[in-house]
């Protein structure tokens, strides 16, 4: 038989009565913090596109019988972020600024379509 401590009845508590009004949960959702100039955005897209190559060759990597030793996958993973990092500063973006643009086409329509239109013509060069 499991254990329920109290300190963890009433955080449930807490939570479920929180959770239970709908402004509590519109308060919640998180908006878009703000919009994503075109340069941003074209700049976000080639450095989306070729992290995602890099992934793709890495995910190779991993595969091969050769590297599946732990210390060759952490080691395989460790260039994949060491190279994401080159990547996204190689096109004027700062980690943050990257994560900040992924919220905000991940959250807002508009954005999200202008970013595959820029993944688009990003991807036909």
């Amino acid at each position: 038989m499991r254990k329920i401590l109290p300190g963890s009845l009433i955080l449930s508590a807490l939570l479920s009565v929180g959770l239970s009004t709908p402004n509590a949960l519109e308060a919640q959702q998180p908006q878009p913090a703000t919009t994503v100039s075109a340069a941003e955005l074209t700049s976000y897209a080639k450095a989306f596109v070729e992290i995602g190559r890099l992934r793709d060759d890495l995910q190779v990597q991993l595969t091969q019988p050769v590297n599946k030793t732990p210390d060759a996958q952490a080691e395989i993973r460790e260039q994949m972020r060491e190279r994401r990092l080159q990547i996204i500063q190689s096109h004027n973006l700062t980690e943050e600024a990257y994560t900040r643009i992924t919220f905000v086409v991940s959250t807002d329509d508009a954005q999200r379509e202008a970013f595959r239109e820029a993944v688009e013509q990003v991807s036909e060069r």
